[in-house]
């Protein structure tokens, strides 16, 4: 059950497309722990934390999290930073059953 109207992952893509309407192609987890603070503050830090590992299509942990194909929207650059992913230029996403 959401807090909000809306899941999580319905909500980190409002926020993905409030960065890039902004033209903020890179962002840290603290900018997003941020944004969901002043916009859906029931929402734990470690529940976003998640989200973010989940939809980062690099990121090895986002099988802990059984992704589906096309759930890969940010491509992780480091411990805490990411950008927008983008199929065309990244390599393809982590899934399960995929080698790492």
């Amino acid at each position: 059950m959401s807090i909000y109207d809306q899941p999580v992952r319905v909500l980190l893509v409002e926020m993905i497309d409030e960065f890039k309407s902004n033209d903020q192609i890179h962002f840290t987890t603290t900018d997003a722990v941020q944004w969901f603070g002043e916009r859906y503050p029931k929402i734990k830090e470690g529940t976003i934390r998640a989200h973010l590992r989940r939809f980062s299509a690099n990121d090895p942990i986002r099988l802990h999290y059984t992704p589906k194909p096309g759930e890969g929207l940010l491509f992780k650059l480091g411990p805490s930073e990411y950008r927008m992913y983008d199929p065309e230029k990244d390599p393809p996403e982590i899934l399960p059953g995929t080698p790492i």
